[in-house]
């Protein structure tokens, strides 16, 4: 990800919209990219839609090899959270041509 978010320095991002999020295990252990990947894209000029989000995972411990799996719900969420994002950025719109 830090990669990836260097690419972007040289883009012209200043007055763009933008949203930061990562998978998270739900443990006390556990991470967050998304904290950092929001500073990063603010840094860059991107002004935030809504606030960073997780999606929750579900790890299979003894198959490591089939990867995480979304936990139930989060999809759902997740649509529910892009349909915000969709509004924030129609009303920050509003009236601009």
């Amino acid at each position: 990800m830090k990669q990836f978010l260097k690419t972007l320095q040289s883009a012209k991002l200043a007055g763009k919209y933008g949203f930061a999020f990562d998978t998270k295990v739900n443990s006390h252990l556990s991470g967050s990219a998304a904290q950092f990947i929001e500073k990063e894209i603010v840094s860059m000029g991107l002004q935030l839609v809504v606030r960073r989000e997780y999606a929750y995972v579900d790890v299979q411990k003894e198959d490591l090899s089939k990867g995480a799996k979304l936990k139930p719900g989060e999809e759902a969420r997740f649509e529910r959270i892009g349909l915000s994002i969709g509004e924030a950025v129609l009303a920050a719109n509003d009236g601009v041509e």
